[in-house]
């Protein structure tokens, strides 16, 4: 999921699909990951292509950030992305393959998991 997330090669509609798969995607692991490893993952949707109310409706509740500390992560980041003066681009550029080989391995392990 990490690297799919590191990637700008997805193709979505919206940054606020990414941010819904991924919420599904960890809510349907078996063993829940730690509130830091889900900040990392969420930290890696662009947060500033995310409209206003979908950051108010949705993303404050999600339960990761119910906490004080993981609001004051997201709001750093979020201020981080915005004074660094690079505009985040839209993903989706078109990409040479959709998953290198690992990456289709490491899908299947998960699939498996599921299954």
């Amino acid at each position: 999921m990490l690297a799919l997330l590191q990637s700008d090669c997805l193709i979505v509609t919206s940054e606020e699909q990414v941010f819904e798969t991924l919420s599904t995607w960890l809510k349907g692991q078996v063993e829940p990951f730690s509130e830091d490893e889900q900040l990392q993952m969420f930290g890696l949707v662009h947060l500033t292509l995310l409209s206003q109310d979908f950051r108010d409706s949705t993303v404050m509740a999600e339960p990761v950030f119910s906490t004080l500390r993981a609001r004051n992560l997201l709001r750093a980041q979020f201020q981080a992305e915005l004074l660094s003066g690079k505009k985040p681009t839209k993903r989706g550029n078109p990409p040479l393959e959709i998953l290198s080989a690992e990456a289709h391995r490491q899908f299947l392990v998960w699939l498996e998991r599921i299954y």
